[in-house]
């Protein structure tokens, strides 16, 4: 998935594994619904991720289980549908 630069997940998805899209280089924007409860280990590290649209809150965006390895990158912005965050 080297030159996967966009994503959007299913609403079907509950989970996002580890791993899902580790080492996914040109990843720069990807789609969430708020049907995700989890993220895995490393799911995004090593991406180019700078911006995640979230389809639920900030609050639920908080109450999703994220590794603590989910995301190694700093200032990604996660924009949710009554608020923006910055990571």
């Amino acid at each position: 998935c080297r030159s996967l630069e966009k994503m959007t997940i299913p609403d079907s998805v509950i989970i996002i594994e580890q791993r899902a899209f580790l080492n996914c280089y040109a990843l720069k924007e990807i789609t969430i619904p708020d049907s995700v409860t989890s993220i895995g280990y490393w799911a995004f590290s090593w991406c180019s991720l700078d911006t995640i649209n979230f389809g639920g809150t900030v609050e639920q965006w908080n109450n999703i289980e994220k590794a603590s390895n989910w995301l190694e990158k700093h200032g990604v912005t996660v924009i949710c549908s009554n608020g923006t965050l910055i990571l």
